[in-house]
């Protein structure tokens, strides 16, 4: 088996992905089913990637194909007419969690992706699960 080295940053950015990261973005999304129904904290959630896209392009400057940012517009209408949920009945901690969670994750995805090309994925494994 191949010896690797991590850094402390190495260390303390998987520790803050597995221990923090991880555990914020679930805590958020399983709080919010106590005040929003399972299926609206779920759709909720599931735009992290729209949110992963927008995150990479403004913090590591991936670059945006020129679909991108009409599919991401696509993606907040078509999630405004699903939901068609009047505003006054929701609870706002109920849209407030699951969206708290999709900002966590996206950050979890964007600053895991960068951490696990210097990190063998043994390690990186190891220690955000």
């Amino acid at each position: 088996m191949a010896e690797f080295r991590l850094t402390p940053g190495d260390l303390l950015t998987l520790f803050l992905l597995g221990r923090v990261g991880y555990t914020l973005q679930s805590g958020f999304f399983l709080s919010s089913v106590r005040f929003v129904p399972v299926s609206l904290a779920s759709l909720l959630f599931c735009t992290y990637p729209a949110l992963v896209s927008v995150l990479a392009f403004l913090t590591r400057g991936d670059k945006m194909s020129p679909g991108e940012p009409a599919a991401l517009g696509l993606c907040a209408t078509g999630l405004a007419l699903v939901l068609g949920t009047p505003v006054d009945t929701l609870d706002w901690r109920g849209v407030a969690l699951p969206l708290s969670g999709t900002l966590t994750y996206a950050c979890y995805i964007v600053v895991g992706s960068k951490v696990v090309t210097k990190v063998p994925p043994r390690a990186a494994s190891a220690f955000v699960a």
